[in-house]
C-alpha cells in the first residue's frame, strides 16, 4: 500500500516536471525576442 502510494507520487511529480518542461519551451519559442520584457526583470530569474 504504502509502495503505490510512493510510486503515485513519483509519477505525478514526473508528470509535472514534464508539464513544466513543455510549458518554459512553450514560452521560450514565444517570446523569443520579447525575452528584455518578460525576462530577469519580472520573475527575477528570466527564463
Amino acid at each position: 500500500m504504502w509502495m503505490n502510494k510512493k510510486l503515485k507520487l513519483i509519477r505525478l511529480n514526473e508528470i509535472i516536471m514534464e508539464q513544466n518542461i513543455a510549458q518554459e519551451l512553450l514560452l521560450k519559442t514565444n517570446n523569443v525576442d520579447s525575452t528584455r520584457i518578460t525576462g530577469a526583470g519580472k520573475t527575477g530569474q528570466g527564463l
